[in-house]
């Protein structure tokens, strides 16, 4: 069974899953999800060691029997100090919330289309269940939910500690000074470092070396195209958006969607924000005419390459000297230095950062 302990909570809403528990693999699936698909799980998951490949290529993405929301993961089968790594896939209303001795924070997709993956490390818990729940900052399953080795269920949410967590019961809303048993709060409950370390910390360790990128039936089926969902994100307050820096200049917010190239256009249909263009010099055309994209999506700066001539190239924490992919994105931290040629490098700045 999947190392850890697993829960889940019964149906006892319209937050309905499918849930495939497997030797290192739990897939999360919106509810109506085909048979074919829950069966190809059910039999992959007697199997030692899964790749995010293998369950990834067993959910349709297109089509009559697609399914439009879930959440994918592997796990680690060996512990390190502070926990165990985790690659996740995040697609359509889904939600995670990944908790780790760094904090917590929700991982979703974000309306980035077809799914979203990422590498999470330190992982001592997390929870799985629909956007729209309250985010969970600690590993609480409520009385009623029920233990979950291998096989299939139907749960409205589910939860994974590193350690044995026992049910407890949640404060009922009329009576807040009710509050879960110490025992069970010494628990669950994530200790806190300051607002430098959780911000620092956190980030480092969730979205560090984070990859979004299409999977192999979905390239197949759509030519090879790496197609993103316009759709319109809240903007984030002024305090908390980063900025990006070209040469020595001053930063700029990054306050819409980004393009850079040597004759940037924007795409032929989006909604949302219009994109802002950057042109760059290149005399010797090592630059394509749209070449890179950089945007802010909730509190995290995704950096997609926008199938260049000559590709792109990350350096900063957390990420060695790194060529993308045609069409690859990837989450970045602050202090990420983008190259796109002739010279042009592009600083991912902090918020409120100034120089």
């Amino acid at each position: 069974m999947t190392p850890g302990f697993t829960r889940y909570t019964p149906i006892a809403s319209s937050d309905a899953w499918t849930v495939v528990s497997g030797r290192n693999f739990v897939a999360v699936l919106a509810s109506g999800a085909p048979t074919a698909v829950t069966d190809a799980l059910w039999r992959l998951g007697h199997t030692d060691s899964v790749s995010i490949e293998e369950v990834v290529g067993l959910v349709p993405l297109a089509g009559n029997g697609a399914v439009r929301s879930f959440v994918l993961l592997t796990m680690q089968a060996a512990a390190g100090e502070d926990g165990r790594g985790i690659t996740v896939v995040v697609r359509g209303a889904a939600s995670m919330d990944i908790i780790s001795v760094g904090g917590a924070r929700r991982f979703t997709a974000g309306g980035v289309q077809p799914w979203v993956l990422a590498d999470f490390r330190s992982v001592t818990g997390f929870v799985i269940g629909g956007e729209d729940r309250p985010a969970a900052s600690a590993v609480r399953p409520p009385l009623g939910s029920l233990p979950l080795g291998d096989g299939v269920v139907e749960a409205s949410r589910v939860f994974w500690s590193e350690r044995e967590v026992l049910a407890v019961a949640e404060p009922a809303p009329d009576r807040p000074h009710l509050r879960p048993p110490a025992a069970a709060q010494d628990e669950t409950v994530i200790r806190q470092g300051s607002d430098e370390l959780a911000f620092e910390d956190t980030r480092r360790r969730a979205v560090d070396d984070t990859v979004l990128r299409p999977s192999p039936r979905e390239v197949a089926r759509e030519g090879g195209r790496h197609r993103r969902d316009e759709a319109a994100q809240p903007a984030p307050p002024v305090a908390s958006r980063f900025r990006y820096r070209l040469a020595a200049g001053q930063p700029v917010a990054l306050d819409a969607p980004t393009l850079f190239g040597r004759s940037p256009r924007p795409p032929g249909t989006f909604s949302g924000i219009p994109p802002r263009l950057v042109t760059v010099p290149s005399p010797d055309h090592q630059v394509s005419g749209t070449h890179l994209r950089v945007e802010q999506v909730g509190q995290s700066v995704v950096v997609t390459d926008l199938r260049s001539t000559n590709g792109t190239v990350l350096k900063g924490p957390g990420i060695p000297r790194t060529r993308l992919r045609p069409g690859e994105s990837r989450v970045v931290l602050p202090g990420t230095t983008v190259d796109i040629g002739d010279g042009n490098i592009i600083e991912i700045v902090p918020p409120g950062h100034e120089m």
